[in-house]
């Protein structure tokens, strides 16, 4: 099982990001998502991640998301706080930056793996304006982010 570190979900993360060269100067410019993107709303951006190496990491992602607190899974307590997304299952910080956390965030609701449990203008209202988050290591494809076809 792939361990859940930093360096493990940055190298993923940064895998699915689309290279240089799979994005033409025109869609820089009209700031066009290249063919094939997944669009997912990050807590902090938006990212466009390269779907095929996204669908090809699918047991990676789910692995590390297995490693987070139960409190997240969907089917038992609905989702938590964004915030817990640093600690394991056990109990262990694995990361000391939200950042970590969200990457790790877009790419599970990139493969429809996990999701927001409100919806972005309603998450003033929750303790600290953070969201509460799920994980469904199961893949019911309810996914956040969306496939753009441009």
């Amino acid at each position: 099982m792939l361990e859940l570190t930093p360096k493990n979900v940055e190298r993923l993360f940064v895998d699915c990001l689309f290279r240089p060269d799979e994005v033409t100067e025109e869609q820089i410019e009209k700031r066009e998502p290249p063919k094939g993107a997944v669009i997912v709303d990050g807590l902090t951006c938006q990212v466009g991640l390269h779907g095929g190496r996204l669908e090809e990491h699918r047991e990676k992602v789910k692995q590390l998301l297995a490693q987070l607190p139960e409190d997240f899974i969907r089917s038992k307590t609905g989702g938590m706080t964004f915030l817990g997304m640093v600690t394991t299952r056990g109990g262990e910080q694995w990361t000391g930056l939200h950042r970590d956390a969200e990457n790790l965030l877009v790419l599970g609701i990139g493969l429809g793996l996990a999701g927001y449990c409100a919806p972005k203008e309603l998450w003033e209202a929750l303790p600290g304006g953070v969201p509460y988050v799920w994980i469904d290591t199961e893949g019911t494809d309810d996914t956040q982010g969306s496939e753009d076809q441009g």
